[in-house]
C-alpha cells in the first residue's frame, strides 16, 4: 500500500482521503492503525 501511495507523493499530492467501509468498530480501528503504519512508512521515504 505504501508503495502505491508513494507514487502520488512523487507526483506532488500531499493528502489522501481514506474512508472506513466497515460498520464494525474493531475492524474500523484496525484499519486506522494500519493506515498510520503506512503514513509512517511514507514519511520515512521523503
Amino acid at each position: 500500500m505504501a508503495d502505491e501511495l508513494a507514487a502520488f507523493q512523487v507526483a506532488g499530492f500531499t493528502d489522501v482521503i481514506i474512508r472506513n467501509m466497515s460498520s464494525n468498530q474493531s475492524e474500523a480501528l484496525a484499519s486506522i492503525e494500519r493506515i498510520a503504519e503506512v503514513k509512517a512508512q511514507l514519511e520515512g521515504s521523503v
